[in-house]
């Protein structure tokens, strides 16, 4: 399996917001950048998820014309996994719980 990677939350809120500032000082209509999925976007979310929204963020970048910021992430500040960690489910902390007690 190919691994799955996407940038830090921090780095990934750094290349958002410069996306956004870039996006409205250009004074074309353009779509906002996907979300990035960080803060509860990260823990609510698979590696996968992640993976997939950080390729949308790079595509819509190439085609606004900003893929310099994209590519300002170092590779250090990437996180990878070599295969799909599911998402955090608060139900099954519950579930977890019940069983412990029960």
């Amino acid at each position: 399996m190919t691994p799955l990677f996407c940038p830090n939350p921090r780095a990934w809120h750094r290349v958002r917001q410069e996306l956004d500032r870039l996006r409205r000082s250009a004074g074309k209509s353009i779509s906002a950048p996907p979300v990035p999925l960080i803060l509860n976007g990260w823990v609510f979310s698979s590696a996968q998820q992640k993976h997939d929204r950080w390729a949308e963020t790079v595509v819509w970048a190439n085609g606004a014309g900003l893929a310099h910021i994209v590519d300002s992430v170092a590779s250090d500040e990437f996180v990878r996994w070599e295969h799909d960690e599911p998402a955090w489910l608060p139900e099954a902390v519950a579930d977890d719980d019940a069983e412990s007690t029960g």
